[in-house]
């Protein structure tokens, strides 16, 4: 067993087999050595090894002197550490029996009698020699590791930082320091937690402390306050470093996330304000407005109102005047309310204004009379004065159980009452108002009449290419003229149509022929044809079983192949959650029809929803691009916008871009495709059919008509 001679005394407390097998398992080199004086020189001689002490030396015979082992700088090591007579540890380099030479960690324990000394003088010890190799490459791989870390670390443009046990740092890259805006110091011990704000310190605290057992954290929206008095928001992951499987401590990061959260809370801004005027939008007026039709007893008063001649005012002035006069005529409502009324803008030159706390008409119709008497005086635009006027629809709802789009719509039919008796007058929603939904009945009959008789017609816009002048697209837009009603908004019949319940009737019939048109310009224009045409969709037509049916059908009869069409939906269709919507979607993207959101921005779709979209488009609503005029921040908003679509896989498309200025400032913000009435307003099939021939030479000339 590679034993030379066993303790006397060992076999009285256990059987000498299973010493040997003890000692013989035993991974390191260890022998008994005997130190004794003889002829006035101390010798430590051999008494006995393990079978892995005869792979670092051959012991000729018992009692060998450990010295004359050929052990190398170990065996004097070795010798030097028997002589103290104590316990000892020293690293060495020893010399194998094969000829290599290792890195070892010499340990001796004296034992017996204290310091190792037996009766007649001797000492004995117990010598370990440890191959330290693996030690020492895990030691030096440990510090290039390290080394690493902090190359790394010091060049990360994220905060990094790492606790070694508890919460206490000891380790900060610079730019974690820059984001705390602390000093070195300062980033000591657990003092880096001073510099969260008191409100998020419990929460990264708490979370710090699941990390010491073992879990990984995140910790959004932590604000900073840093030594100079400002402030900065940052995001903090953390995750445990562990040992033994033990969480002993931790390496985190630090992102400052000031600048997306500006961008985001800008972003939620615009989505429930209006960007002209800052106004609440239709979103916050629901909301307000269903908050007061819900209370035990509502008593409010809705205003509709419409400002008169506006269009007259752009058409004469500028579409740059007349939206001075829209901001003008926004602050004077503003002021010409009670500080808790709200005061909204519905779209176009229309706003709606919300009085809580209105019990009777009286009061009702002393609010509207103050409006108008506040829009009476004439306003300074540029130098110029103009005068406008404002008519009303006036709601009292005192009623329980209505709802927003009743109390709305009742307003909008009173305000069509007032405009019908003329100019700056408001009329109070009643029964002698409501006799005017005969009329919108008549109307209703009309449209469908016009919808089974072909009676309506389709005009189309082009989608051009900013660089090269040429029509990449064309939108189709449906178009009604009817001889007792003139000629009817689309936002009338459209909605006309959805309340009706006929919106896929007469989506099915723009759909056919738009279709029908666009096959007859393949064919007759050639490469003059745009590459696709887009046909609106409305969420009802979306959720109707049928739909991916029924575009192939259109499809297949107008002999157009799926790739030359695109869907365009609004944002509502993902803000609701359609069933089955994103399955028609998808079922319609596999056979080659495009996709496209529309009016993006006037929602406030979810990013987990747009990552959704298998879309090809994303259409820049023009609110946001008559922004571009006004709103100094408006060109971050849209530069963000078009950003995210790209990041998303999705092409930006401008809308309602009016102006040369427009034009150039998008394509500076990254934004290439447009369209608007700059380049060409909706016209029927036939001059549709001369402008398309006449892209090539305008491209040419590089001239926009």
């Amino acid at each position: 067993m590679g034993l030379f001679r066993k303790e006397p005394g060992l076999d009285a407390v256990m059987e000498p087999a299973v010493i040997d097998l003890v000692l013989s398992a035993l991974p390191d080199p260890v022998a008994l050595v005997e130190s004794v004086v003889r002829r006035g020189r101390m010798q430590h001689r051999v008494q006995w090894a393990t079978p892995a002490f005869s792979g670092l030396a051959v012991v000729p015979h018992p009692a060998a002197d450990i010295g004359d082992l050929g052990l190398g700088a170990a065996g004097e090591v070795i010798c030097n550490l028997l002589d103290t007579g104590v316990a000892g540890t020293a690293d060495s380099v020893a010399a194998f029996r094969d000829g290599a030479s290792v890195a070892v960690r010499i340990t001796v324990h004296p034992l017996g009698q204290p310091e190792g000394k037996q009766p007649n003088g001797s000492r004995r010890s117990i010598v370990v020699v440890r191959e330290r190799s693996e030690e020492l490459r895990a030691e030096e791989h440990l510090r290039l590791s390290e080394e690493q870390f902090r190359v790394l670390a010091e060049q990360a443009p994220i905060g990094i930082f790492r606790s070694d046990v508890g919460l206490r740092l000891g380790y900060a890259n610079a730019r974690c320091i820059e984001i705390l805006g602390v000093g070195g110091a300062g980033m000591h011990g657990s003092r880096w937690l001073d510099t969260l704000a008191p409100a998020d310190r419990a929460r990264v605290v708490t979370a710090l402390e699941g990390v010491l057992e073992g879990a990984e954290a995140e910790v959004d929206q932590v604000k900073v306050e840093r030594p100079d008095g400002s402030a900065r928001w940052v995001s903090i992951r953390v995750a445990p470093v562990l040992s033994s499987h033990r969480a002993g401590g931790f390496v985190g990061s630090v992102e400052d996330v000031t600048e997306r959260r500006l961008l985001e809370q800008a972003l939620s801004h615009d989505a429930t304000h209006d960007r002209l005027t800052g106004l609440p939008n239709r979103s916050l007026l629901w909301e307000a407005l269903r908050d007061q039709l819900d209370r035990p007893e509502p008593a409010v008063a809705v205003l509709f109102v419409d400002v008169d001649d506006f269009k007259f005012v752009n058409d004469s002035f500028g579409h740059e005047t007349g939206d001075e006069l829209l901001l003008a005529v926004a602050d004077r409502l503003t002021d010409a309310v009670r500080p808790h009324d709200l005061v909204t803008r519905f779209g176009g030159d229309e706003f709606v204004v919300v009085c809580a706390d209105v019990h009777d008409a009286a009061h009702a119709e002393r609010i509207a009379r103050r409006l108008i008497e506040a829009l009476a005086p004439a306003f300074t635009i540029a130098g110029r004065e103009v005068s406008v006027s404002a008519s009303m629809g006036l709601v009292l709802s005192t009623e329980v159980g209505l709802d927003p789009e009743t109390v709305l719509r009742d307003a909008d039919t009173a305000l069509y009452q007032a405009k019908a008796s003329g100019k700056a007058r408001w009329a109070l929603f009643d029964e002698r108002v409501r006799q005017g939904v005969t009329t919108r009945l008549a109307m209703a009959n009309a449209l469908r009449r016009a919808i089974d008789h072909d009676q309506l017609t389709v005009h189309y816009q082009p989608i051009v290419d900013q660089v090269t002048g040429r029509a990449v697209g064309v939108e189709a837009l449906s178009r009604w003229y009817e001889p007792e009603f003139g000629q009817v908004s689309p936002a009338v019949f459209v909605a006309l149509a959805e309340e009706m319940g006929v919106i896929d009737r007469l989506g099915q019939w723009v759909l056919w022929a738009s279709c029908r048109q666009f096959a007859t310009w393949q064919s007759e224009l050639g490469d003059l044809a745009p590459a696709y045409l887009s046909v609106n969709l409305s969420a009802r037509q979306l959720a109707t079983p049928g739909l991916v049916e029924t575009v192939l059908g259109v499809l297949e009869s107008t002999g157009l192949a799926p790739r030359r069409l695109c869907l365009e939906l609004t944002e509502s269709v993902f803000m609701d959650e359609i069933e089955g919507a994103f399955g028609q979607l998808r079922d319609l993207c596999s056979v080659g029809v495009r996709l496209a959101m529309d009016d993006f921005g006037t929602g406030y779709s979810s990013l987990s929803s747009l990552r959704r979209f298998p879309g090809e488009f994303l259409k820049i609503d023009r609110s946001f691009v008559a922004g571009l005029r006004t709103d100094p921040t408006a060109p971050a908003i849209v530069a963000a916008v078009v950003s995210l679509s790209e990041a998303l896989g999705l092409t930006p498309v401008a809308e309602g871009v009016e102006t040369d200025d427009d034009a150039r400032l998008l394509q500076a913000l990254g934004c290439r495709f447009a369209q608007g009435y700059l380049y060409a307003r909706p016209m029927p099939g036939s001059e549709a059919t001369a402008w398309l021939r006449g892209s090539d030479l305008r491209s040419d000339l590089g001239v926009r008509q």
